[in-house]
């Protein structure tokens, strides 16, 4: 088979992590088996003087595709995240490396999203690819920062967080490398049909002997924070102060983590928590090269590996590859790798008996090499590079034989603009409407008919509208001042076709709109494409995942879209929410919550007049207090549906998240 992997971390660029020692240790063995590989990946321009010469010579110049990270990306990205700005860019080359490659199969991480904006285009149909991609469960981003105990004031991190599980739930498959791994996609609602479980790959050095040297310190190995089990690292060292079980010293080795907590980071919080007589035995060693570890383990003895928190743990593995023994908590995804000899070798996480670390010493420390022994020899078998190729080749095949999956599965409807209504509510803005009806006048395919609703207009703007009445396809309506959402309900019972667009009267429809939302509405009941705002800012806003997560939070959803006229006639809107508190966020979720399903259109075609004192800018403490009041509502309806309820509930435990951390930064 031939496989295309797209990571930025590989051992070519970023050699240090866990996904990196995955992508190499993944190529080596594929490709040792007669597979085809070659790799995406990318960093900025500079990065390309610190590639590793092997590894280049090893892909060839016709098996690694490259992309520069642009450095100006903010401006000319501007409302994007990096990584989306990355995952933009990246199209371009992978859709090179397709087509160069020809792949039986994209593989890419599930961190940073690579792959995000490239499944979003087939999902449009704006992508010829009939290979399935997969996503490999590395770790989310959103499990990271929370596990570290930081939320992100940034809402384009928030944003990231939603793209990675959006990668997941897009793709054709999934690949996670445990057990614990499997439960979380589970909680965010991954169908279980399109999870696989394959453990990552490994090849074990051959084993060298002791040479005499005592083991005698302990270690932690990788990056050391709250997530990396730092304060249970900090606790159990006070634990065995004094005892036989005592190291001679803590050796650091690894990137020392920032903190969320009162100290600046956590070599702070070791030195200043533990009992004096161990500050003078710890080193903080920072980041090694791989090939240093049997020196820096030599003398090592065990090396704390507490955090619950991975999908995989290399560095669990390199500590027994290079003779010491890692201490696991028996909840973390590593423990699944125990002999079941060696269970009570495992630390209970809750620590709730003090004695607890020397009970699982004391079990070490009878028969300590040849229970290391054990454990090194199983673990090299289930890791066993050939048992991972042959694993992950059958599920390939799998996906293959199915082809492109849903992913690629778009087809074009039958339905044309005939088929569509424009529906324009309007009250006095009679300048900004003749620029709206100019974009409707200029679509590339005419639609069957422009509704134009007067909302009570007053006595002067009349005869300007009288002055409309001639123009081709143009209905105009009027009543007395009832307010936006009443104006939405008459125009979509005005409506006569199947389906409609709604476009305010200051806003402005791209050329293309109407026929590249039709090329791709046969899976959904709504086309919703980006939004480019004009007036006070210039931002554009890929959209989030409707009834995602981040869409309990930020409301980037306007109501011009391309929506099936019957589903507005199921929903409509609530004629007293006079208001602007967020009647198009409320009209979004209860959409998700009927099970009507949406597809983003990756491209600007929606022009957005943003400008200070409309109706939803800047809001009011009225409009805020009632948008939360109607949130909660809908979070409510949600949790009694089980198909919206995982969604429902992050996005409540993500809003709370948020709120919190409004409060701390006012003080």
């Amino acid at each position: 088979m031939r496989i295309l992997y797209i990571s930025s971390e590989s051992p070519l660029i970023r050699q240090a992590g866990g996904i990196a020692t995955y992508i190499g240790e993944a190529l080596r063995a594929l490709r040792s088996m007669g597979h085809e590989v070659a790799l995406v990946t990318w960093g900025p321009i500079d990065a390309r003087q610190s590639w590793n010469q092997e590894w280049l010579d090893w892909l060839g110049k016709n098996s690694l595709f490259w992309q520069d990270e642009d450095p100006d990306w903010q401006q000319n990205f501007p409302g994007f995240s990096q990584h989306q700005a990355i995952a933009e860019q990246l199209v371009s080359t992978i859709r090179q490396a397709v087509a160069l490659f020809q792949p039986d199969i994209i593989e890419a991480t599930d961190y940073q999203a690579p792959v995000f904006s490239y499944l979003e285009r087939i999902r449009a149909g704006l992508e010829n690819v009939t290979c399935p991609v997969v996503i490999f469960n590395h770790g989310l981003s959103l499990d990271t920062w929370i596990h570290d105990a930081h939320w992100p004031a940034d809402e384009l991190i928030l944003e990231d967080f939603q793209r990675e599980i959006s990668q997941l739930h897009w793709a054709d498959g999934v690949i996670c490398p445990s057990h614990t791994a499997q439960r979380r996609l589970l909680e965010l609602g991954v169908a279980a049909e399109k999870i696989t479980m394959i453990r990552e790959p490994y090849t074990f050095p051959p084993e060298k002997p002791n040479a005499g040297v005592q083991r005698t310190w302990w270690a932690h190995l990788g990056r050391f924070n709250y997530r990396k089990g730092a304060d249970a690292l900090i606790y159990h060292l006070n634990q065995i102060l004094g005892t036989t079980y005592a190291p001679e010293g803590l050796r650091i080795l690894g990137e020392v983590g920032d903190s969320a907590f009162r100290d600046p980071d956590f070599q702070t919080r070791l030195q200043s928590r533990v009992a004096p007589e161990w500050s003078p035995n710890i080193a903080f060693v920072g980041r090694y090269q791989r090939d240093a570890l049997p020196v820096l383990l030599s003398d090592v003895r065990f090396v704390a590996q507490f955090s619950r928190f991975e999908t995989f743990g290399y560095t669990t593995v390199e500590t027994l590859a290079h003779g010491a023994v890692p201490l696991l908590a028996r909840e973390s995804a590593m423990a699944e790798l125990v002999p079941a000899p060696l269970l009570p070798g495992l630390l209970d996480h809750v620590y709730a008996d003090p004695q607890e670390l020397q009970r699982v010493l004391t079990f070490w420390s009878e028969g300590y090499e040849e229970k290391k022994v054990f454990w090194r020899s199983q673990l090299a078998q289930l890791l066993f590079p050939e048992i991972f190729a042959q694993n992950v080749i059958q599920y390939y095949q799998l996906l293959h034989k199915k082809g492109g999956g849903e992913v690629a599965n778009v087809q074009s409807v039958s339905s044309t603009a005939e088929d569509v209504t424009i529906l324009i509510p309007h009250r006095n803005d009679f300048d900004n409407l003749l620029v709206s009806l100019e974009s409707v006048y200029a679509l590339k395919n005419a639609v069957a008919e422009i509704i134009l609703l007067d909302d009570g207009s007053d006595a002067d703007v009349q005869p300007l509208l009288a002055r409309l009445q001639d123009l081709p396809r143009l209905r105009i309506l009027h009543q007395n001042n009832q307010g936006l959402c009443a104006s939405r309900n008459h125009l979509v019972d005005a409506c006569r076709t199947e389906w409609c667009v709604f476009l305010d009267s200051d806003d402005r429809l791209h050329p293309d709109f109407v026929s590249a939302c039709l090329s791709c509405a046969s899976k959904a009941q709504a086309i919703i494409p980006r939004r480019q705002n004009f007036g006070d800012n210039a931002l554009q806003y890929p959209q989030t995942t409707i009834g995602s997560p981040m869409h309990w939070i930020y409301n980037h959803f306007r109501m011009t879209a391309l929506i099936q006229t019957d589903c507005l006639r199921q929903l409509r809107f609530d004629p007293s929410m006079r208001h602007g508190e967020a009647d198009d966020w409320d009209f979004w979720l209860r959409f998700h919550l009927h099970g009507y399903h949406a597809l983003t259109y990756p491209e600007a075609l929606f022009y957005y007049q943003f400008k200070s004192g409309s109706m939803s800018w800047p809001w009011s403490s009225g409009q805020a207090l009632k948008t939360e009041a109607l949130l909660q509502e809908r979070l409510m309806e949600a949790r009694q549906d089980e198909k919206t309820q995982c969604h429902a509930e992050l996005g409540g435990i993500w809003r709370s998240l948020y709120h919190a951390r409004r409060l701390i930064e006012r003080g």
